[in-house]
């Protein structure tokens, strides 16, 4: 009787985005730990016991109108995960309100564990990952690096470069924050520019929001 288990294949470019420090007062009373974002290339039949210990609730889907194959459908639907699918077309790019929406999902705690993919995990993941780390106030020198250890050239194309560095787009923030993002203290104001919406108001790059200097849990 053999009974060896399937191997673990983890999806191409695997990697992890964010998720809580071990040595955070969250980490050691194990509130948040599951607020985690990963990345990498689209999913394979022979990915998806990998994936499922995760145990991931959301899955972001940055392909092709007809990219998302029956296998991935319905492994999301037996494993209870929200899947969302932005159509990306073969070399075609994301709009700076479809990154927004993106970026609100990939902060919101309700929605953690994420998993973000393209066709690859390079260009189009990579986009959207540095504009989340412009959203958690990286230097573009470091989101920049960050995006070369994935991609297929040796440097950021200008396009890419200018999308992320103009993006101003309005982000939707949840009451409550992953401690990955901002250290879970909601800001005045984004240094970077970018609009910040909580309910009915927005917050934009130079505008104070009074009563939201708050410290929140993960």
């Amino acid at each position: 009787m053999n009974n060896r288990l399937p191997p673990l294949v983890p999806v191409f470019r695997f990697s992890i985005v964010a998720a809580p420090s071990e040595s955070s007062e969250n980490a050691k009373q194990r509130v948040g730990v599951n607020n985690i974002v990963y990345r990498g290339a689209y999913p394979t039949l022979k990915n998806l016991r990998f994936l499922r210990r995760l145990r991931l609730r959301t899955l972001v889907s940055l392909v092709p109108e007809d990219g998302v194959t029956g296998d991935l459908a319905t492994f999301c639907d037996q494993e209870e995960i929200d899947m969302h699918h932005f159509a990306v077309p073969k070399g075609g790019d994301l709009t700076p309100s479809a990154v927004a929406k993106i970026l609100s999902i990939l902060i919101d705690p309700y929605r953690l564990p994420v998993y973000l993919h393209c066709l690859d995990g390079t260009r189009i993941t990579g986009l959207v990952v540095m504009t989340l780390r412009k959203l958690q106030n990286w230097t573009p020198i470091s989101y920049q690096n960050e995006y070369l250890r994935f991609a297929k050239t040796k440097q950021v194309n200008e396009e890419d470069r200018n999308f992320v560095s103009l993006f101003s787009e309005e982000v939707s923030v949840p009451e409550r924050i992953p401690s990955w993002l901002w250290g879970g203290v909601i800001p005045d104001a984004h240094p970077g520019g970018v609009r910040l919406k909580f309910g009915e108001h927005t917050l934009s790059g130079n505008s104070f929001l009074a009563d939201r200097g708050t410290t929140m849990g993960s």
